[in-house]
């Protein structure tokens, strides 16, 4: 197996990675990582370390990369939005495309929480994606913005167009975008079969929403599967919910992007 860092160009801006290859010329099925909101590359507990060297193992290629504004990417966290992160993600997906070692037909996603937002979107745009999985998706996105809104923050957000969170810069990008986008109405545009891995006592994208869009999913036509991951909170954070989150999850992709 191979890792080695990566960078390329969203939007003039320089995105960090790190790509993991088996060994061999290829060309490679490809999974591209979308981390979560004040996220980064690694993911709690290495939990997108460990996914993409277990896929290296099993023949697939992965790409793990900093949303601009977040790890070792270029930018500012104040302006990170859903809009850059699917601007980043999309160009993610068009630098992969055109590596000599990568098959560009066998090209999946798997975002955790913000990213998983951020995948449906990708998802609705790009035909190009074979599959996807989704960690805890944020599906009620207004609900979680209107949680993190607090009448300080909101007064910032007001004064200043940044609100203070936990130490964030959260900018009024993000705040619109989190009140505008809905990817329980994107569902209707996706067409490829994905896997929502949903923890049951998940306190910051509650069961509920996975749910609803498996349900939202299914009913717009699209082969759309639901793993629960019972009594494990958002980041898996116990080594029994991780091995399960992982493994499931390394199964599904395997056999979505076979030839």
């Amino acid at each position: 197996m191979n890792e080695a860092p990566v960078t390329f160009l969203s939007e003039g801006k320089q995105i960090i990675g790190t790509l993991h290859r088996p060994r061999g010329r290829g060309p490679f099925p490809v999974v591209v990582f979308l981390h979560g909101f004040s996220g980064n590359s690694f993911e709690a507990h290495r939990l997108f370390v460990e996914t993409a060297r277990l896929l290296a193992v099993r023949g697939f290629a992965s790409l793990r990369f900093d949303f601009r504004g977040s790890g070792n990417s270029e930018g500012t966290f104040s302006e990170l939005s859903i809009r850059t992160e699917i601007a980043d993600a999309r160009a993610a997906v068009r630098w992969v495309r055109r590596q000599s070692w990568a098959d560009s037909g066998r090209l999946a996603l798997l975002g955790m929480s913000m990213g998983g937002l951020v995948a449906t979107q990708v998802l609705a745009a790009e035909r190009v994606l074979r599959t996807a999985v989704l960690w805890n998706p944020v599906i009620f996105a207004r609900a979680l913005r209107d949680g993190w809104m607090n009448p300080a923050r909101a007064a910032q957000l007001k004064k200043s167009g940044v609100a203070d969170w936990f130490g964030w810069p959260v900018g009024r990008a993000l705040y619109e975008d989190l009140g505008r986008i809905d990817p329980l109405a994107t569902a209707a545009s996706i067409r490829c079969p994905l896997l929502v891995v949903q923890a049951t006592d998940d306190q910051t994208t509650p069961k509920a929403g996975g749910c609803a869009l498996v349900k939202a999913l299914q009913g717009a036509g699209v082969l759309a599967q639901l793993q629960l991951i019972p009594g494990s909170d958002h980041a898996f954070g116990r080594f029994d919910w991780t091995q399960q989150a992982i493994q499931a999850s390394v199964d599904y992709l395997v056999a979505g992007l076979a030839d």
